[in-house]
């Protein structure tokens, strides 16, 4: 891939092409700066006023995004392992963080929901649009790393989702149970 345009234009409409151009090629600058990028990108959509506080804010949640995806990508390879799926985490690291692209879109999203009480509904369907988008690029990435089905890249995805669901349920049922046993 050439330069930024391309390489953008690629993964919003031939996501597949682009994610099979750097299965070759994996650039290990680019996907970092791309995280930091649009993490410091979904925080200047938040904010107001700006102040050094408001920098160090920046910092540290850019910081926890960067490490967010490092550990998604971690817990990912870490169950395609335990599935004897051969990959590479560098791989996987390039082509989840290229998944992030179609953020680009909350922005104005975020200016159309505040624009009138009209549009704000649209707003909200839409943003849902870039979630379900991001999510399938995320699937993609993984299919792509493993050279898996989809379908299965699906259930690699889901299983940690699934496993934080299961541990809350145990969790919430322990203090039931806690408190249960407190009042008797």
């Amino acid at each position: 891939m050439n330069n930024f345009a391309e390489i953008f234009y690629n993964i919003l409409f031939h996501p597949v092409i682009a994610f099979r151009e750097f299965s070759y090629d994996k650039p290990y600058k680019l996907p970092l700066l791309l995280v930091f990028l649009i993490s410091i990108f979904l925080l200047l959509l938040n904010e107001d006023s700006f102040s050094f506080a408001t920098l160090l804010v920046f910092f540290f949640q850019s910081f926890n995004l960067i490490v967010y995806w490092l550990f998604f990508a971690f817990f990912v390879d870490l169950i395609a392992k335990m599935f004897n799926l051969a990959g590479n985490y560098s791989k996987l690291l390039t082509l989840t963080s290229l998944a992030f692209i179609p953020w680009i879109f909350l922005a104005p999203l975020k200016l159309l929901k505040n624009a009138s009480f009209y549009t704000s509904d649209l707003a909200v369907t839409l943003l849902l649009g870039v979630w379900i988008w991001t999510i399938s690029l995320q699937v993609l990435a993984i299919s792509e790393t493993y050279n898996i089905p989809r379908k299965n890249a699906i259930i690699i995805l889901l299983i940690p989702f699934l496993g934080c669901i299961l541990y809350f349920v145990w969790a919430v049922d322990f203090f039931i149970k806690l408190l249960q046993f407190s009042t008797l």
